[in-house]
């Protein structure tokens, strides 16, 4: 990409040429963007400028590329790549053609029974596979689960996930915070409680 086709605030990253804007959080912005080399559509998270001065953001941001990048399985979005450039620490990942289950209700207002329990039991394997790989995700809502067009669902956005064991990282939130969205937080989670995944969710999957 050479700097008069770059999107607005956005760095060039080596190997991949940025299309345009999926979104943005808190985290950063994602973008949609494409591999030069495999010419495979990808998405790219960038940390905007503005939360790159302090060291807690930039290893905030490396953690989410860690733990997604520990969780195999065909629900969960894949981690390609993680790097800087220009100062700006960016994730690239699959890129998910389709739409978020947010935006599916806001269309459809609601799912049909077999369709719910499908995504349901689609988001509970991925959150299993997660546990087993010692992440809890944190924050899990419409707007972070993915359906693409063949109807495969898959879970993303880890940036408040957190490991299962005890950890020395400063960025870590600790013990009695609140963190996640308030309208899709389990109990213990809006006390600032330990969350963990539950046996009677693990039952719901198949054998």
């Amino acid at each position: 990409m050479s700097d008069g086709d770059r999107l607005d605030g956005a760095p060039v990253i080596p190997g991949y040429r940025l299309v345009r804007l999926l979104g943005e959080g808190g985290m950063g912005r994602v973008y949609l963007a494409e591999d030069e080399a495999l010419g495979r559509r990808a998405a790219v998270k960038v940390m905007p400028a503005r939360r790159v001065d302090g060291e807690d953001a930039r290893a905030r941001f490396l953690r989410e590329a860690r733990l997604l990048a520990s969780v195999e399985h065909p629900n969960v979005v894949r981690v390609y790549a993680f790097g800087e450039a220009e100062g700006q620490p960016y994730l690239v990942m699959e890129y998910v053609e389709g739409e978020s289950l947010a935006d599916r209700l806001r269309r459809e207002r609601r799912l049909g029974q077999p369709e719910a329990l499908r995504i349901a039991r689609a988001v509970t394997e991925a959150l299993a596979a997660a546990w087993e790989s010692g992440v809890v995700h944190r924050d899990v809502k419409p707007s972070n689960i993915l359906v693409d067009r063949n109807g495969h669902v898959r879970v993303a956005d880890f940036g408040l996930a957190k490991p299962t064991v005890d950890s020395a990282d400063p960025t870590l939130t600790r013990e009695g915070a609140i963190v996640g969205s308030p309208a899709y937080m389990s109990p213990e989670q809006g006390r600032g409680l330990p969350v963990d995944f539950s046996e009677r969710v693990a039952g719901l999957l198949p054998d």
